[in-house]
């Protein structure tokens, strides 16, 4: 599917309301994949995945928080995202969680933490 088809696709769902299609756009503002970046759309389009409680956009918005991609670099909001997520069990943000205490990226270093 050529990228304009898959983005008309993409607004279509989202317009039914659909959080996976509203994740997968967003995803592809963030990257600039087969769309012009724009960190403001992915963002609102995270967001408005996350009102449907949707753990994949939560992880994918706590990065961007994590590294201020495109918004101003917030470790407490992305450890707060990162925790819902895993709540839902979204095993990227467990994966990104524990590496900003292994790392100590806006966060005591903690190995232990890391671990669990």
């Amino acid at each position: 599917m050529k990228d304009k088809d898959k983005i008309k696709k993409l607004e279509m769902l989202i317009e039914q309301g659909n959080s996976d299609a509203m994740n997968n756009l967003a995803c592809m503002y963030q990257l600039g994949n087969g769309i012009s970046q724009n960190y403001e759309k992915a963002k609102e389009l995270y967001e408005r995945a996350i009102a449907l409680n949707n753990a994949s956009a939560m992880n994918n918005l706590a990065y961007m928080y994590e590294h201020g991609n495109g918004v101003l670099q917030d470790h407490y909001k992305a450890i707060k995202l990162y925790e819902r997520a895993i709540a839902l069990n979204n095993a990227s943000a467990m994966c990104n969680l524990a590496n900003m205490y292994r790392y100590g990226e806006g966060v005591p270093q903690n190995y232990q933490k890391a671990k669990e």
